[in-house]
């Protein structure tokens, strides 16, 4: 049998489902520049970039394969799809490429045609804020709808030849899928606390952004990343071939007579329960680790919300366990299980929450590199009998009092940074009690933050401070020649 003519039979099949996502996708992009153009109204600022397509790639791509492979499931459909005259790699490969297709080029058309509509239909004042929708702004976004979809369908399709019925295909492909998402949700409940840390200024520029496939596909189709995830998506696409060359052996290898059984991937279910189950634990523990470690006056294994937790982990495994195995568990092997994955997690949330919080809090830029730094201090001043100008200050929000300067001098810089590591080593000295102190309280001392940046003006590192230590701001004072504001003080109205 040619594969053309298998497609062929394929498209006949699934004729209705290659029509559903051509409609989906000219619904969800084209029809809707198209409506917002004859409109002529600016509709929360008009963005012809393809954002909407790539949220639609990412959900078609973790359902699509179990349409595709939905006789996986099935041992009369696997009997019967095995003794077709094709080998089992040729097989697997014609209906991977032939869900990928019926995703892939709607999109593409969808894209084509919201270029034509956008050059065509579109008046130039809408167009003011993005932009003319070049042919070039066309090519690469319909390159990146590519090259990054093809992940897409690799942890769904990883759960479809690793799982024996679609219920437990379902639950570990979402498991799969949420993987990444999890793993940079836990780094940022352990890791972003700290003294001095300071959020990210711009919209989707979070902790480990690349570890997300899903996100760094929609941002990468948005107006303003400027190629920004472009070397992600490219790694993610080989990490993508290494996959499918992994999904077309378990083919291969496919056991017809273990679906529906206990397992049909030996360890594939208790290292994806381990894995996932760890990162979960990890993400209550990090969320309640002041109290359950500092601020508790009782053991923490005496904690109630630590106490809580570990029953909560407990209950969810046992649940799963008896999905698992279609009954009962082992309780001993399970009770082994969870105490290990819960041992894992304990520990990692301890180096995560301590170890890892003083490298980041004591983290300086190399000095070398450090050509100036942006020293900004400021503060909301209230005054009930005038009318108050305000500004928006990062990361402080909105102010109206802010002193702002930029050290580029050689002796200035190294008395900041010097100051800078003080301040790091007078925190890590104070106990629990001291730094809860009220006089300790933000909203009783100036707020700092400083920004380093290398020749270019790139940023090195940004930490906001409050300025505890009456010496440190009378330092700082002197070599940036700004005073430092304190909360409540100064006259709005002689500052600006």
């Amino acid at each position: 049998m040619k594969s053309k003519g298998y497609l062929q039979h394929l498209l006949k099949q699934y004729r209705a489902i290659v029509i559903l996502y051509f409609a989906i996708s000219i619904i969800v992009y084209p029809v809707s520049l198209l409506l917002q153009s004859l409109s002529r109204e600016d509709w929360w600022g008009f963005d012809y970039s393809p954002i909407s397509l790539a949220v639609m790639m990412v959900v078609l791509g973790a359902v699509t394969p179990f349409i595709v492979f939905s006789f996986i499931y099935d041992k009369t459909k696997m009997d019967t799809y095995f003794a077709l005259p094709l080998a089992r790699e040729r097989l697997f490969l014609i209906h991977f490429f032939f869900s990928w297709l019926i995703q892939i080029i709607p999109a593409l058309v969808s894209n084509c045609l919201a270029f034509l509509i956008t050059n065509s239909i579109t008046p130039a004042e809408m167009l003011k804020y993005a932009g003319p929708y070049s042919f070039s702004k066309f090519l690469v976004w319909s390159g990146i709808l590519v090259l990054g979809s093809l992940i897409l369908q690799l942890p769904s399709m990883l759960a479809i030849l690793c799982t024996t019925n679609l219920f437990n295909g379902f639950v570990y492909a979402l498991v799969l899928h949420l993987v990444p998402i999890t793993i940079q949700g836990v780094w940022t409940s352990s890791a972003t606390d700290y003294f001095g840390y300071t959020p990210s200024q711009s919209f989707g520029d979070f902790s480990l952004t690349n570890l997300e496939f899903h996100s760094i596909y929609v941002m990468s189709s948005s107006q303003d990343t400027a190629g920004k995830y472009l070397p992600a998506l490219a790694v993610w696409f080989l990490i993508a071939l290494a996959l499918l060359a992994l999904s077309s052996r378990l083919f291969k290898g496919h056991k017809v007579e273990r679906t529906n059984t206990a397992y049909m991937v030996r360890g594939f279910y208790p290292a994806v329960i381990a894995i996932y189950g760890t990162l979960l634990m990890l993400l209550m523990l990090n969320n309640s680790f002041n109290e359950i470690f500092l601020y508790s006056e009782r053991p923490f294994f005496l904690n109630n919300v630590f106490i809580s937790i570990f029953l909560f982990g407990f209950v969810v495994l046992f649940i799963v366990e008896i999905i698992r195995y279609h009954g009962l568990p082992k309780i001993g092997r399970t009770i082994l299980f969870y105490l290990a994955i819960f041992a894992v997690a304990l520990g990692l949330s301890f180096f995560l929450n301590t170890t890892v919080q003083n490298r980041l809090m004591k983290a300086m830029p190399p000095r070398d590199k450090v050509a100036k730094i942006e020293l900004t201090s400021a503060d909301y001043q209230y005054n009930d009998e005038h009318r108050q100008k305000e500004i928006f200050v990062y990361p402080f929000g909105y102010v109206t009092n802010y002193s702002q300067v930029t050290v580029e001098a050689e002796e200035d810089i190294d008395k900041v940074m010097h100051i800078h590591r003080e301040m790091v080593d007078n925190w890590l000295r104070l106990d629990l009690s001291a730094r809860t102190h009220e006089s300790m309280a933000s909203y009783n001392n100036p707020q700092l933050r400083l920004v380093y940046l290398d020749s270019s003006g790139h940023r090195l590192l940004t930490r906001s401070y409050s300025v505890f230590s009456l010496r440190h701001r009378q330092d700082l004072e002197a070599v940036s020649g700004i005073d430092l504001i304190n909360p409540g003080e100064g006259d709005p109205e002689s500052d600006w």
